[in-house]
């Protein structure tokens, strides 16, 4: 049996994907920021995911972002209460305290991310590396 010690968590910083999605509800214009470089699977947390999927979604279509629309967008693929519901929405707000560094959120994000993937394909390598009757070419 494994020790607490000895489990491992993926590199993520919930605080910096709460960060990013609030200053989004409080700013819309701030997706402008990180829409570029920041996509839904880099998010750790399952319901982050959906929630930046759904702003996305909102953005690209030149809609507005915040707490109704975003709602909305999330009822139309049955994933509001999946992500916590309105109130977990309306808590991201209280979250950031100014969406003037969401750049710098969005790359703790995907620094995490780009971490996890490193992690995944490292440990495939070594599962491969032990594999006797793998060709080494």
């Amino acid at each position: 049996m494994a020790s607490s010690e000895n489990i491992k968590v993926p590199p993520h910083d919930l605080e910096a994907e709460k960060s990013v999605l609030g200053a989004v509800l409080i700013d819309s214009g701030a997706m402008n920021l990180v829409a570029e470089f920041l996509k839904p699977d880099h998010f750790y947390e399952p319901s982050h995911k959906a929630i930046f999927s759904a702003m996305l979604t909102l953005f690209e279509k030149q809609q507005p972002i915040d707490v109704v629309t975003l709602q909305d967008e999330l009822k139309t693929h049955d994933a509001l209460k999946k992500v916590g519901g309105k109130s977990y929405l309306s808590d991201l707000i209280n979250t950031v305290p100014t969406s003037a560094y969401i750049e710098h959120y969005g790359l703790i994000v995907k620094n995490h991310y780009v971490k996890r993937r490193l992690i995944d394909i490292s440990s495939r390598m070594v599962e491969k590396s032990f594999d006797q009757k793998a060709d080494v070419k």
